[in-house]
């Protein structure tokens, strides 16, 4: 190429890039109406740490791509466990391509689950920052399923168990299409799974009633699809597993109605020993469910009903690790600040409260007993214990029981009480087995 051609080439290059500055110039308020601001001011210089041709990049109308690598950059940091590097990156991601639905997920799952104790117990004063990242996402990203449905199973279903506000999400994650580029000629399979596991949610919740509707209008809606897409086997095997939900859900109503009572008395037993500066042993034991009380059967069902129900029985047997005990509930042990309440971020932020502590952990419950040691000594940076006082707490609840024990306590606890720990307060409308301990800063460090 003549030097008159390079020279050439080089002037169209920078009128192009010229072009590009202004088109960028123009866009770029429009997009601000769209993607959060970095806030705080060490976040918004964290674009400038970028090597240059990411910062030329990003000024040159390549944000998407920009944020696709530097994405591409957080995975590697994971995979050699350098958790810690991994939040600038998200945050600048997301800032760079608000619509980056993935990077939004993935980055309120390692809050979530990645940073750790010494004993693996996530760390849970980041669970606010991945509320926060998750509602800033769905702000962002409103005509998509997907994030509402992260809040609601992911999240308060399975991280924080609050199965009202699961409720609220998956409702709303349930209005909502499936917008994934690479199949937009699909039948829509992924919404059909957000309802079906709305339907779950209500039993969960212990509202029979809401799910019965919500089933129905799950099968209705399985049905429609398969006569229009006839060849189509999965959504066949969906309805198929809709329909056999519903019935087992019909079932279940019909005969906990009997199987409930008499009502269990837990006779629930729990304490607390401090083994060695920051690490306690919670134990006790509890009478929930027994064989020879759970094969009890309705004698005025008939012959049918008396065989279904013994198979189901003794299929739950099948999982326990015991023959003369039913195994299959959990122990939630907490410990507070006395004052700790789950806090709402206004905006996305990594920091966390340093002053605050906050343990959970489960323990199972077998023959009749539990027993859990917390070792808090090997992190102070999270268990800083800069309170006076701590609240521990033991708690049985019965929605995270299975179904087996269920089919003898209820969704809600309905066959269960306690003389001592029944807790109806809590939690309206469910009857909790919780004991709870008020503890000195002195009696734990």
């Amino acid at each position: 190429m003549s030097r008159n051609a390079r020279s050439g080439v080089f002037v169209f290059g920078l009128v192009l890039l010229f072009a590009v500055v202004l088109m960028q110039g123009n866009i770029d308020p429009k997009r601000n109406k769209l993607q959060p601001p970095l806030g705080k001011k060490k976040q918004t210089e964290m674009i400038f740490q970028l090597p240059g041709p990411y910062i030329l990049a990003t000024f040159t109308g390549m944000r998407e791509t920009v944020a696709g690598l530097l994405w591409v950059r957080a995975d590697e940091f994971f995979h050699e466990g350098n958790f810690d590097a991994i939040m600038p990156l998200v945050r600048l991601s997301t800032w760079l391509d608000p619509h980056y639905m993935d990077v939004y997920k993935t980055g309120a799952w390692h809050l979530d689950y990645n940073i750790t104790d010494s004993s693996e117990r996530s760390d849970r004063r980041y669970i606010p920052a991945a509320l926060a990242l998750l509602k800033e996402g769905y702000d962002n990203n409103p005509s998509a399923y997907d994030l509402p449905f992260e809040m609601g199973f992911v999240h308060y279903n399975l991280k924080i168990k609050d199965y009202g506000k699961a409720v609220e999400w998956l409702k709303l994650a349930s209005t909502k299409p499936d917008l994934n580029p690479e199949t937009p000629d699909a039948v829509q399979r992924y919404p059909l799974v957000v309802k079906r596991m709305l339907a779950h949610q209500y039993e969960k919740l212990g509202d029979i009633r809401e799910a019965k509707k919500q089933w129905v209008r799950v099968i209705a809606e399985t049905g429609k699809m398969c006569r229009e897409h006839p060849k189509d086997s999965i959504l066949k095997s969906d309805l198929e597993i809709a329909q056999k939900n519903y019935d087992m859900m019909l079932w279940r109503e019909r005969h906990r109605k009997w199987d409930i009572y008499p009502i269990v008395e837990t006779g629930f037993e729990a304490k607390w020993v401090r083994k060695k500066p920051k690490v306690i042993v919670v134990s006790g034991r509890v009478n929930l469910l027994s064989r020879d009380d759970y094969l009890r059967l309705n004698p005025n069902a008939d012959a049918t009903e008396r065989a279904e129900s013994m198979q189901v029985r003794m299929d739950a047997l099948k999982l326990s690790e015991t023959p003369n005990w039913v195994n299959g509930a959990r122990v939630d042990i907490v410990l507070t600040d006395l004052d700790y309440k789950l806090e709402e971020l206004k905006e996305f932020s990594w920091e966390v409260p340093k002053s605050a502590t906050i343990a959970v952990d489960i323990t199972r419950i077998a023959r009749g007993k539990f027993e859990l040691e917390i070792d808090m000594s090997q992190d102070p940076k999270i268990y800083s214990f800069r309170s006076k006082k701590y609240r521990l707490t033991a708690t049985i609840d019965p929605r995270t029981t299975p179904d087996y024990m269920q089919d003898r306590i209820g969704w809600r606890g309905e066959g269960i009480t306690d003389k001592k720990y029944l807790d109806t307060k809590s939690v309206p409308g469910v009857r909790l087995i919780r004991k709870e301990w008020i503890i000195d800063k002195k009696d734990i460090i």
